[in-house]
């Protein structure tokens, strides 16, 4: 299968608003129906109970998160578990720096399936010569002729 390199989300989505161009019209990032792997379990256990503590009806809880509503402008934030053991998906969040609607956030870095490819195996020669290879070191040396 296809793999993506890990990626620290819990600190892009804490720093993001401070990288993003207030002045110009719209969020910076925009993420519809997108996958975003992230590198532990951890770090996906911190995004959620963020999240979580956003959304708490309890105030002492909320105010751990009160830099989103002053710094980063948040408006809403929507997300429910899954689809698998280690992922979330994002309904709708948004706030100045980002709009992020129906997108997975997960450690599982598989983003698609391996192709089913029939391809035989290839026989060469052990007797074939490699190709004849030339130094270049500039574009006129590209010229037909003119390799040394």
């Amino acid at each position: 299968a296809v793999l993506a390199a890990p990626f620290s989300v819990a600190v892009t989505f804490n720093v993001w608003a401070m990288y993003c161009d207030r002045g110009a019209a719209g969020a910076c990032l925009r993420l519809y129906n997108s996958t975003v792997v992230i590198a532990t379990v951890e770090e996906l256990g911190y995004v959620s109970y963020m999240w979580s503590s956003y959304n708490s009806p309890l105030p002492s809880v909320k105010a751990t998160t009160d830099f989103y509503d002053t710094e980063l402008k948040t408006t809403i934030v929507q997300f429910v578990p899954g689809p698998g053991a280690d992922s979330l998906t994002i309904v709708d969040f948004q706030n100045l720096a980002w709009d992020i609607r129906f997108s997975v956030v997960t450690t599982q870095p598989v983003i698609a399936t391996k192709l089913p490819l029939d391809v035989p195996a290839i026989d060469l020669p052990a007797t074939r010569a490699g190709p004849l290879l030339q130094s270049v070191d500039s574009c006129s040396t590209l010229q037909v002729g003119d390799a040394r």
